[in-house]
């Protein structure tokens, strides 16, 4: 997962999308191995979290079906997780800024809205009582910059200036 999360920032998107396979591969294998043998539950998390990190790297590739189904499987395996394991939710909340980010490049405004108020409001309970330099900081910050474009597709450039300002803040 690293390994494509170098490759993805150094805008190499081709290389970071084998790497984003193999991972999920080698991910799949574990998790197999891991029923046999006991609870695959550490694995589920890693697991999804290649699939949203995959699914991001398709849409900034221009590969929207691609996205949609990773996106969508990193969710379905977040969410036997979610209870038991809260220290996932900021991922959870990354995924569905990125469905938004996907659903607002079709025109899909209302479903990209949903989508980032739900992330945000995750960012936003997870940062309650956390200090100014939270690192979930900029991850609130995507997400308000979404909901600021989805405003002005909306057009509602008022709120989507509030939005920007808040987002800067």
């Amino acid at each position: 997962i690293n390994l494509g999360g170098i490759h993805s920032q150094a805008g190499r998107l081709e290389q970071a999308i084998a790497c984003y396979h193999d991972a999920l591969a080698a991910f799949e294998g574990a998790a197999r191995s891991a029923r046999r043998g006991g609870d695959p539950t550490r694995l589920r998390g890693s697991w999804a979290k290649a699939s949203m990190n995959l699914g991001h790297t398709l849409y900034k590739a221009g590969d929207f079906a691609g996205a949609r189904r990773h996106l969508g499987a990193a969710l379905r395996r977040y969410r036997p997780l979610m209870q038991t394991s809260p220290n996932l939710l900021p991922d959870v909340a990354r995924t569905w800024v990125n469905e938004a980010h996907l659903a607002a490049s079709r025109g899909r405004a209302d479903r990209a809205h949903a989508l980032y108020t739900r992330g945000l409001k995750t960012f936003q309970g997870l940062m309650r009582g956390a200090a100014s330099s939270s690192p979930l900081r900029p991850d609130a910050a995507n997400a308000r910059l979404g909901l600021a474009r989805v405003d002005l597709m909306r057009g509602h450039g008022r709120g989507s200036a509030r939005r920007f300002e808040q987002a800067m803040a």
